[in-house]
C-alpha cells in the first residue's frame, strides 16, 4: 500500500513523494505521474509541484477494464498548452487506446485516433508545430517468416501516422515492413 496524502475535495488522495535528491534542473518544476491503483480500479494522471503537493488529478474509474493512463506531458498546439496522455488497455498486446488533449481548463478538446486502425499505441505522441499529431500503431500482419527461419506467422508492423488534430484526417503513413526486410531487424 502506497502512503497517500488526503485532500478534502479528493476522495482517493495522492501518493506521498519523497525526493532523495533535487538537482537545480528540477527547481520549481512540475512532476507528471501516471500511477495505477489496481486495488481501487483507478487509472490516474496527476501533476505535483516541486514539493510533492497535488496540482492536478485525473482519475478514471476503470473497474474490470485493465486500463491505464500513460505518457502524460504538456505540449503546445496553436500557441496553447495542452496536457496530453494515452489511455487504454495496457494488458493487450499490442496495447490499445487513444490519445487525449486537455486544454488549460482540463477539458478534453481532442481525442486522437489513428486512421483505419482501432487504437493508438501507448508510446510516443508528438504534437507538431503544423497542427498535426504523430501517433504510433502496431498492427499484426500475417507474413512470410522464412527469411528468419520460420514459415508463415504473425509479425507486428510498426506504423506511424501524421494526423490533422482538428479534422482527424490522415496526412501521412509509414510502415516499417514496407521499408525493412524481416531479416534486417
Amino acid at each position: 500500500m502506497t502512503p497517500t496524502q488526503q485532500y478534502a475535495a479528493l476522495e482517493e488522495g495522492s501518493p506521498v513523494v519523497q525526493f532523495v535528491h533535487q538537482g537545480s534542473q528540477c527547481a520549481g518544476g512540475l512532476i507528471f505521474l501516471t500511477p495505477r491503483d489496481s486495488a481501487a480500479g483507478m487509472a490516474r494522471g496527476m501533476i505535483l509541484d516541486a514539493n510533492g503537493t497535488l496540482v492536478w488529478n485525473q482519475a478514471e474509474s476503470l473497474r474490470g477494464l485493465n486500463q491505464r493512463i500513460q505518457h502524460l506531458k504538456a505540449q503546445k498546439h496553436r500557441g496553447e498548452t495542452y496536457l496530453t496522455y494515452w489511455m487504454g488497455n495496457n494488458e493487450l498486446y499490442p496495447p490499445v487506446g487513444a490519445r487525449y488533449m486537455l486544454d488549460i481548463s482540463y477539458r478534453v478538446r481532442h481525442q486522437i485516433q489513428p486512421f483505419s486502425y482501432p487504437a493508438a499505441d501507448k508510446h510516443e505522441f508528438h504534437v507538431t508545430q503544423d497542427g498535426t499529431a504523430i501517433v504510433i500503431v502496431y498492427s499484426p500482419v500475417l507474413g512470410d517468416l522464412s527469411p528468419v527461419g520460420g514459415a508463415s506467422g504473425w509479425v507486428l508492423d510498426g506504423i506511424f501516422q501524421e494526423i490533422d488534430i482538428e479534422t482527424g484526417a490522415l496526412l501521412f503513413e509509414w510502415h516499417a515492413l514496407q521499408q525493412f526486410p524481416l531479416n534486417a531487424t
